[in-house]
């Protein structure tokens, strides 16, 4: 049902919408007085930190927090986007699929605001599909279809830009299947909710960092 695929992808951009309105992503805001677009090393946002260590590999293996196969494919098609815009491949990351999953969970659709973790996030969601691989690639090509609306020359954080961004070096999803009415009318059936966990995270200002870790 497209119309309702349509929806999520409204919903996922509004999430983002709100959160420019307050001048940051959620792990850049903070309750200081500090300019959104003058730090260089927002709350939960830290590119190095040795308490945060995740486990990687090349390739997904079958666990508790997602599909192998689901798995594959959102990290495929990462890394091929990637390769379209000079970012070099991510490698899967139990760790953060374990973090998305515990997100995922609670079928809310909003941010996780660090709850799981000091990581970049996007969600997507939809529901009347058919879930698995092929609903997750629609939210993921939602994403992908936002490079057309980046300007280099006045950078803003997107869901492509932390597809993208080239500093982000590992990746875990999971795609949760929600009860109906949890993320929309129940009339639409069960819901399928897409979290996927970057580190380390992108969308860094100032805008000099988009610069360095976003090619168009």
């Amino acid at each position: 049902m497209q119309a309702s695929v349509d929806c999520a992808i409204m919903r996922d951009l509004g999430v983002f919408a709100r959160e420019k309105r307050q001048g940051r992503p959620w792990y850049q805001r903070t309750t200081t007085t500090t300019p959104a677009r003058t730090t260089t090393t927002p709350a939960r946002a830290t590119t190095t930190t040795a308490a945060r260590t995740t486990t990687t590999s090349a390739a997904p293996a079958p666990s508790a927090t997602g599909d192998a196969a689901l798995a594959t494919a959102v990290l495929n098609e990462h890394n091929r986007f990637r390769a379209l815009h000079a970012a070099p491949a991510m490698t899967w990351s139990d760790s953060l699929a374990s973090a998305a999953a515990t997100w995922a969970s609670k079928c809310v659709f909003q941010h996780s605001q660090g709850a799981v973790g000091p990581y970049g996030e996007n969600l997507a969601a939809s529901a009347g599909g058919a879930g698995g691989i092929s609903t997750a690639l629609q939210g993921i090509s939602a994403w992908e279809a936002e490079a057309p609306q980046y300007d280099p020359a006045n950078p803003n954080y997107s869901h492509f830009t932390q597809m993208v961004w080239k500093a982000s070096t590992q990746l875990g999803c999971v795609q949760q299947v929600c009860p109906a009415g949890t993320l929309f009318d129940a009339k639409y059936g069960p819901a399928y909710f897409l979290v996927c966990e970057y580190n380390p995270p992108g969308n860094v200002y100032p805008a000099s960092n988009f610069l360095a870790n976003v090619t168009p």
